[in-house]
């Protein structure tokens, strides 16, 4: 999910109308940043907080690398909690599968473990039979409980369910993308909706996150920041009514839920070095994301996207020479760091 098809992060205003209503009751994270443009590396920045590398190269497909990064899954069971991991399609695409079974989820389910009759697409299953699915597996589920689902209706070629009569026209190529997100805000929703009535419901926080986005109608290019900007918000029951509706502004990433999911629950972060606990007020902003051939670095009010093949910065927004040496000094610096971690 792109930012641009949601209205309160100033995108498309009839998009995702449900997530907005979702979103006027829950926290809301205005500039989040993903870090890379890959399913499969949206998945270790999410649960490992491992920033996406540059080249398209992605950790989670080399097991002898992976089997070194920290999940918030093992936290998770530390305390106790049964997990699960829910996909309607191939969970071998990028490795994923390995990545999860190694990380030991109690319950990991994929396309084929739904029955023959549900209908599918492309990719595998829509996500109103997954959302379905969910609530049908959490009805006998212990709690506390970790439950993790990955959707694609809103991936390409989408071919979701949606009755022609319920599309609107766009004019564009990114027609197709555009009623992707509208058929999952409305089934995203009625799980919400479905959900309220389990006797879990209260006690439970839904996280709400991009693994990465996608090119909209405002036809940004891959590397710009507001290409690479996302969704993440927290909603439910269990968030204080003081901080229902509330916007948290500062410059972040995906790979900061970790260490902010964590600090909530009192559970250690500690083996998440790359992830910042985004509610502690001195948390500095900044969001790193890979290019095929460099990174981009975002501060507040500021960027540089730099090439190395080019040696050059093909997009920046700074304020002056000074803060341009200082953006590229952090992002390289940053960069290095990681690639250091990855090698060794």
């Amino acid at each position: 999910w792109s930012a641009d098809i949601i209205k309160s992060l100033v995108g498309y205003d009839s998009a995702s109308t449900n997530f907005d209503k979702l979103c006027s009751q829950g926290i809301m994270f205005d500039s989040v940043y993903a870090s890379g443009d890959l399913s499969d590396q949206g998945m270790t920045a999410i649960f490992s907080s491992f920033p996406a590398l540059p080249s398209a190269t992605s950790i989670i497909g080399q097991p002898g690398k992976y089997v070194h990064l920290s999940c918030i899954n093992t936290e998770f069971h530390k305390a106790g909690y049964k997990t699960s991991y829910l996909f309607g399609g191939q969970l071998s695409y990028g490795n994923i599968k390995a990545y999860m079974y190694y990380n030991d989820f109690d319950r990991i389910l994929e396309g084929k473990d739904f029955d023959s009759n549900i209908p599918q697409g492309k990719l595998g299953v829509h996500d109103e039979y997954l959302f379905a699915r969910q609530l049908k597996e959490l009805k006998n589920e212990k709690e506390p409980f970790f439950a993790a689902m990955f959707t694609l209706s809103s991936h390409s070629p989408f071919d979701m369910p949606m009755p022609e009569k319920d599309k609107v026209k766009w004019g564009d190529d990114e027609n197709d993308y555009v009623n992707s997100i509208r058929y999952s805000d409305k089934q995203l929703f009625e799980f919400i909706q479905n959900a309220k009535k389990e006797k879990w419901y209260d006690n439970t926080l839904f996280v709400f996150v991009s693994d990465h986005s996608h090119r909209s109608p405002k036809h940004w290019v891959q590397q710009q920041p507001e290409y690479r900007k996302i969704a993440m918000m927290f909603y439910g029951n269990v968030i204080k009514d003081e901080f229902r509706g509330y916007r948290y502004k500062k410059v972040c990433s995906q790979v900061d839920l970790a260490s902010t999911l964590l600090h909530q629950l009192g559970f250690s972060a500690s083996r998440y070095a790359w992830s910042k606990d985004l509610f502690n007020p001195y948390c500095p902003q900044f969001a790193y994301y890979e290019t095929f051939d460099g990174f981009g670095w975002v501060r507040p009010g500021q960027y540089i996207v730099y090439s190395n093949s080019n040696n050059n910065y093909p997009f920046e927004k700074t304020t002056t020479p000074a803060e341009k040496s200082r953006l590229e000094k952090e992002g390289k610096s940053y960069l290095e760091t990681m690639f250091q971690e990855y090698s060794d």
